[in-house]
């Protein structure tokens, strides 16, 4: 049905269409359909992950992203930063769980709630202490990976959803 609706629209870009679902079996994969598609850059480094055809907010962060907007809050006072955005943990032998803290910081003026958080491999997860985050404040986070199916240089991206969002000119 896809390759029909690909071909149909005359679709020229690369898409990939995994009807063995391989690519979940070896990484491991949730089978939460909303977390399945992934925006990638040139060197296939994944971006953002969320399926546009489910939920319209995917579909306004990828095109913030391909065009370079900035993406804030509705109310354009929540600004979130995180203080490392490339975690390296190393090499870690298969069956070790290795650990690593960093910080969300709220630079806004208003609390912000932390609604979801989402990895695009079941062998990663954040933990937070705090799903509100006040004004001018930060919470301690901390990113748990444990190596038990995956082995070589691996890439994971975790998205921290919060509040509501809107895309700026």
């Amino acid at each position: 049905m896809m390759s029909y609706i690909l071909k149909r629209d005359s679709y020229d870009y690369p898409v990939h269409l995994d009807k063995e679902n391989v690519f979940s079996i070896i990484n491991g994969l949730s089978d939460n359909m909303s977390i399945h598609s992934f925006l990638l850059d040139k060197y296939n480094k994944v971006l953002a992950i969320g399926n546009p055809v489910l939920n319209n907010k995917i579909i306004s962060l990828y095109k913030s992203i391909i065009s370079g907007e900035k993406v804030v809050s509705v109310s354009n006072k929540a600004i979130v930063k995180v203080t490392n955005h490339n975690i390296d943990l190393g090499s870690v032998p298969l069956w070790v769980e290795r650990n690593k803290q960093f910080q969300i910081r709220n630079e806004g003026n208003d609390t912000i709630c932390i609604r979801n958080i989402l990895s695009s491999c079941h062998c990663t997860d954040i933990i937070v202490h705090s799903k509100k985050i006040p004004p001018k404040a930060q919470i301690d986070a901390m990113v748990r990976f444990s190596a038990d199916s995956i082995s070589g240089i691996f890439n994971n991206t975790i998205q921290i959803f919060y509040d509501d969002f809107e895309l700026l000119p």
